[in-house]
């Protein structure tokens, strides 16, 4: 993809050239030459390069063997007995690109090397450009580019870990501080304080849910506390009613039984007058009797002498 990418950007320095061609700023000529100078200048990876050949084939442009140029080539081939120029003029006549596999000296290399190669055809001036890269280098590349997305993907999931084991740090410490938080409250402990409330995620929310459980357990002891002291007056206030009412009713029969004894006493003293009385009635009742016997006899008497 990165040669057709790469001879992509070489062919539309053919079409510019043309171009001014066809509005009649340069000959043909000129735009051929100036095309085939800034190609020849092109260099990437392991300075590989491009070239040019027309449909016959011959060389017109290359820039590692200018003793090439204006050659015929349709004969050349690679060790293994590969007509490479005509297999590039092959491929552009049937897809008008693509690549095409064979092998080519290398620099400091004793024996030819495999390469690759794409090439495109320019069908103003019946040329085709192409460019190539060992098999070898392309490997050695593919590994470097392995290697360093390797080491990209390193950096990124350590980066990764750290900040997940950030992140998890600063989810699972206050999951954690609240945890103990929730075992104070439900044992009793109403002082504690519950930390994350000023958080905005769900850590947050959850705090604010425990500061409410807390506000209202606070609230249900302050109530409890109301209550158990409202009972606690209830029972002294109650205990202060029975105590006055036994104080009262204790000082009631106090009287009753002082009004009782003063009411024997008086009684006592009654009977005894009683008793004095009667026996002076008895008295007088005698005195009487023997009154009356006495004025019985002198009855008698009178009427003894009335006789």
């Amino acid at each position: 993809i990165e040669l057709r990418h790469l001879t992509e950007l070489a062919l539309g320095i053919l079409k510019e050239e043309h171009a001014l061609v066809q509005k009649g700023g340069i000959t043909d000529a000129d735009a051929q030459k100036r095309a085939l100078a800034r190609v020849a200048t092109l260099r990437y990876g392991s300075n590989d390069y491009f070239w040019v050949n027309d449909m016959h084939p011959r060389m017109v442009m290359h820039p590692m063997k200018p003793e090439m140029n204006g050659t015929d080539i349709s004969t050349f081939k690679d060790p293994n007995g590969k007509a490479l120029f005509v297999d590039f003029v092959n491929v552009v006549r049937k897809d008008g690109a693509g690549f095409v596999p064979y092998e080519w000296p290398k620099p400091g290399v004793d024996k030819p090397q495999p390469k690759l190669s794409y090439v495109a055809g320019f069908a103003p001036w019946n040329w085709v450009i192409g460019t190539g890269v060992y098999i070898d280098d392309l490997n050695a590349q593919t590994w470097a580019s392995t290697r360093s997305a390797m080491l990209a993907a390193g950096l990124v999931l350590l980066l990764t870990l750290a900040v997940s084991m950030l992140v998890a740090r600063s989810i699972t410490r206050p999951l954690q501080r609240m945890t103990v938080t929730m075992n104070d409250l439900a044992s009793g402990q109403l002082d504690v304080e519950v930390s994350g409330i000023d958080r905005n995620d769900e850590v947050g929310e959850m705090a604010k849910a425990v500061e409410v459980f807390k506000s209202n357990a606070v609230a249900r002891q302050g109530l409890e506390a109301e209550q158990k002291e409202a009972e606690t007056r209830s029972v002294a206030r109650r205990k202060s009613d029975m105590n006055k009412m036994a104080d009262d009713f204790e000082g009631a029969v106090g009287q009753i039984v002082e009004t009782v004894s003063s009411a024997s006493n008086q009684l006592e003293a009654s009977a005894g007058t009683l008793t004095s009385t009667a026996e002076h009635a008895q008295e007088l009742t005698t005195m009487v009797a023997a009154a009356s016997e006495e004025a019985s006899t002198n009855v008698q008497s009178v009427a003894s002498a009335t006789e």
